[in-house]
């Protein structure tokens, strides 16, 4: 997606979920993280809790940090 969106791979520094309204990879808010997250478990059959949890972001302090 990341691809798609700004035409080359994310860098090091990049957001892993980004806001797909910029022009430019801008860190998405805590709702479209959810969101992200939703539509990527739904699209590969994966437990959204346990993808959230595995990504560190099964708490709300998370979403105020950068995901690596």
């Amino acid at each position: 997606m990341f691809s798609k969106k700004f035409g080359r791979l994310p860098e090091q520094d990049d957001e892993l979920f980004f806001d797909e309204t910029e022009q430019h990879p801008v860190r998405a808010s805590q709702d479209e993280i959810r969101n992200q997250v939703f539509a990527a478990s739904e699209a590969y059959g994966l437990n959204c809790f346990m993808l959230q949890s595995y990504l560190g972001l099964s708490t709300s302090a998370a979403y105020d940090q950068p995901v690596v």
